[in-house]
């Protein structure tokens, strides 16, 4: 298992077994109890979802099977019927057929992308593979994953955000271990990188293996898994097969209350134009074009990876200087630098919050008030009291889980770690917000919290520019979706004639009525 590698000889399909069986697994921080008693079992040629809210104790269960921590009870009983002694050992799990990839992008940014998909692979197994063998195995695996693969020796920070996570993704697949666990891993690719890794998940469960599969979305939920288990408050609420339940059934299961999939926002009467991008020209030879957003107005963005769109949205806050062209905001003050958009009250909400939005040494209450600390100063003293005052303001709607103010950010779920993050650019009363996939990762239940947000803030005036990655979510939200393909808009949908078929096929650049009605999604 560990000591393979993709593309040698397998045996053929075994019949479904159980590999691993836990068995009243339970954990606890302190006096928060993240798991109770859980129990289920992880069989071969399958794949397994598991879902639950944010907090539910799926990254606690993650980081036990992968040799993170160790659990306060229970035990895992292996294929072979022996239990599993060593917990806190990722070496011991890699050599129990465990491989994780979880939910942040861990790359080691100093070295190349074949630097970074061999690393851990030491002793003599390392020694022995010739490194023409490795470049051959990394090359046919990115391949698998992507029709646009990232260089071998590309440094991994010429890398975006979907880059990164194909690396590791291929990091993973290379060890062909016996259980893939996958934490949130597609919330960083494109439509088109993530149908080609469920092909190879598929074809993983042909060959007897078996996939952890963890995702927020239910789409991809119900076309890729066989089981289901669903997690609530630390709790195995059912395992059952995926054909026997629906979308709404497992939003249930998994907040214990009736949930829609999605809601439609209320129509806002919009106002005067509050920022304006004129003749903008994203890269050489690409087309220009004029933007216009308007006050209570909600602009969707989308695009497949590298098609300009994340381009797009960072020039309307000064972080991408385009090509040529301008934008300026509705006092006529054009916008170079993100310091200037800021002061003009437009902020922006970043992708990737580890790297880009939370302050890891910091605790929650100072990474909600950092860019408004001159606020909450008196006398050249900070008010504490203030700013605790203001973040419980800003954070109500948001209803953001946390135990302490003073507790470290990172003690927080990933779904309340960006609700803080919107909290904070929000104390800045902004009039402008441009949002970077602000649902990546995070559960149901935190996305209605966001889009009643959004809602709200429309209908006091202030605009949003949303670039999602999921594409049914602007469906609901946006007043207009720009589709962004080769660095510029392929095409402006309109809310009362968009869908989630013409956002697609506008991403590959097809226009929807050139094609017939079957077409696309």
């Amino acid at each position: 298992m560990s000591g393979k590698v993709r593309g040698e000889e397998v045996t053929s399909p075994i019949e479904s077994r159980a590999l691993y069986t836990l068995e009243g697994i339970s954990r606890s921080y302190g006096s928060t109890q993240a798991l109770s008693e859980c129990s289920f079992d992880i069989r071969s040629s399958e794949i397994h979802a598991l879902v639950g809210e944010n907090g539910s104790g799926k990254s606690t269960l993650v980081k036990l099977l992968s040799g993170v921590l160790s659990p306060d009870g229970g035990r895992i009983v292996m294929a072979d019927g022996t239990v599993r002694t060593k917990w806190k050992n990722p070496k011991k799990s890699a050599k129990d057929g465990i491989f994780t990839v979880f939910q942040e992008t861990l790359v080691a940014e100093g070295l190349s992308v074949v630097d970074n998909i061999w690393m851990g692979f030491d002793g003599e197994f390392r020694r022995g593979l010739p490194v023409a063998e490795e470049r051959r195995l990394a090359a046919n695996t990115l391949a698998e994953l992507s029709d646009n693969p990232p260089a071998l020796d590309a440094p991994t920070t010429s890398l975006d955000l979907g880059g990164r996570q194909l690396v590791v993704i291929a990091r993973a697949l290379v060890r062909d271990p016996q259980l893939l666990i996958l934490d949130e891993s597609t919330s960083a690719l494109d439509i088109s990188d993530r149908e080609k890794l469920f092909d190879v998940l598929r074809s993983r469960r042909a060959r007897g293996r078996a996939t952890l599969f963890i995702s927020h979305r239910m789409d991809e939920i119900l076309t890729l898994s066989d089981r289901i288990t669903v997690l609530r408050g630390g709790l195995v609420v059912v395992t059952q097969a995926t054909s026997e339940t629906t979308a709404s059934a497992i939003l249930s299961l998994m907040t214990g209350r009736d949930m829609e999939v999605a809601g439609n926002r209320k129509r806002q009467t919009l106002g005067a134009t509050v920022l304006e991008g004129t003749a903008l020209t994203l890269r050489e030879n690409a087309a220009a074009f004029d933007f216009v957003l308007r006050a209570g107005e909600v602009v969707g963005v989308a695009g497949l990876e590298g098609h300009g769109q994340d381009d797009f949205i960072q020039s309307l806050c000064g972080l991408y200087r385009p090509v040529s062209g301008s934008v300026k905001s509705v006092a006529g003050a054009p916008i170079r630098t993100l310091r200037q958009a800021s002061q003009l009250g437009i902020v922006y909400v970043p992708r990737d919050r580890k790297s880009e939005g939370i302050f890891e040494p910091l605790s929650i209450l100072e990474n909600f008030s950092m860019p408004t600390r001159s606020k909450y100063l008196s006398g050249g003293f900070l008010r504490s009291r203030r700013q605790r005052k203001a973040f419980e303001q800003y954070t109500q709607d948001l209803r953001v889980k946390y135990g302490s103010l003073d507790d470290p950010i990172v003690s927080l779920s990933g779904g309340n770690q960006q609700k803080v993050i919107i909290a904070r650019w929000l104390a800045s009363d902004p009039s402008v917000v441009v949002l970077n996939d602000p649902t990546r990762g995070v559960d149901q239940a935190t996305k209605q919290d966001i889009y009643l947000l959004i809602d709200r803030l429309c209908s006091e005036g202030v605009s949003v520019v949303i670039l999602s990655t999921e594409i049914e979510e602007l469906v609901v939200l946006a007043d207009r979706t720009i589709v962004f393909h080769e660095f510029a808009p392929f095409a402006e949908l309109p809310h009362e004639t968009v869908s989630t078929r013409k956002i697609v096929n506008a991403m590959f650049g097809h226009h929807s009525s050139e094609l017939p009605e079957e077409a696309g999604i």
